[in-house]
């Protein structure tokens, strides 16, 4: 054998090695995607906030994109400075209406000056309830501020 026909066999044998590692090593073709189910994608306290105000007898919508609920009042197309605002933005509770499903409230764990700002502007009341408050609480709170909102 000469010199070129080793380098020949050496080169291919490097590349059959290589497929080889790269077909052990990837993901089998059921398992491409990397993911798992999560068993609760909400913590205790969003749980316990989500029991309150479905207990104020209202339909609670969790982790929902503003982009969701919110449209551009001039026009179809919002410009990139709105857009940028609210496209990666959401709030923990969009709080609706059993019947209607419209939006009557929005709920943060935590304030945020800029979803608050956004409901004033709705016309819907923004509520901070902390995660670890009860359910109870929770309703006494959702309804206190809505019906509040109602009678004025």
């Amino acid at each position: 054998m000469n010199s070129f026909e080793i380098k020949t066999l050496l080169f291919i044998g490097i590349i059959v090695a290589v497929i080889l590692v790269i077909k052990f090593l990837s993901p089998s073709k059921e398992n491409k995607l990397p993911y798992v189910l999560k068993t609760s994608w909400l913590t205790k306290g969003e749980t316990k906030i989500l029991e309150g105000i479905a207990e104020a007898g209202y339909f609670p919508f969790p982790k929902v994109r503003i982009l969701d609920f919110v449209k551009y009042e001039y026009g179809r197309r919002m410009p990139i400075q709105y857009l940028s605002q609210v496209s990666s933005r959401s709030v923990d509770f969009l709080v609706c209406d059993t019947e209607t499903f419209s939006p009557v409230a929005i709920v943060m764990c935590s304030p945020n000056d800029f979803v608050k700002r956004l409901s004033e502007k709705l016309g819907i009341p923004f509520i901070v309830i902390q995660k670890n408050t009860s359910p109870e609480e929770a309703k006494r709170i959702v309804l206190a501020e809505i019906q509040g909102e109602k009678n004025e």
